[in-house]
């Protein structure tokens, strides 16, 4: 997809993004005005409905439940699904070399995730993370992302040109609490 002009453009580096779920997640390349999508890979986990391992006995007018948990193992799942996003981000960043990436996903899953991207990103590669639910949304959405939090990072790095007179009294007023 070409990127629209409002957003930017990547023209001198390779940008990845990387859009993640509990079981899903989707790369992108953002070079040159251009967005690709690279990969996808969703991870299914059969259901059984019915109590696999627990019975039920009855004797003396009392009944007596034994079984295992019927909790779905959730380590176990996302242990998976974290092995299976380092491999396929290894892969995508050995084939593009990429300077930046950004990673969306929700906030149960962004630290996980966060390490497991950290682990595979060369130290020059800048991670940049956005937190919430971003799983079936329209890359123009992730752009506008990275576009309001650019402009929100210069908002607030943003220097305030004050006048000596000014600048005297704040100095004034440090030195007599400081003292």
């Amino acid at each position: 997809m070409k990127i629209p002009k409002e957003f930017p453009q990547f023209d001198d580096e390779k940008a990845i993004f990387i859009v993640t779920g509990k079981q899903t997640a989707v790369f992108h390349l953002a070079y040159k005005g251009n967005l690709i999508e690279l990969a996808e890979f969703k991870i299914e986990y059969p259901s059984y409905p019915d109590k696999e391992g627990f019975s039920m006995n009855r004797g003396k007018g009392m009944t007596f439940g034994f079984g295992w948990v019927l909790e779905d193992k959730k380590q176990e799942k996302a242990k998976d699904f974290l092995r299976v996003l380092e491999d396929a981000g290894k892969d995508i960043l050995k084939k593009h070399d990429a300077s930046k990436i950004y990673l969306f996903s929700p906030k149960y899953v962004l630290a996980d995730a966060k390490e497991t991207i950290r682990k595979i990103a060369p130290n020059k590669v800048e991670v940049r993370t956005f937190s919430g639910n971003y799983t079936r949304t329209h890359p123009k959405k992730l752009l506008n992302e990275l576009k309001e939090r650019n402009k929100r990072r210069v908002e607030k790095n943003k220097v305030t040109v004050i006048k000596e007179e000014a600048r005297k009294i704040l100095e004034k007023t440090k030195n007599i609490r400081g003292s």
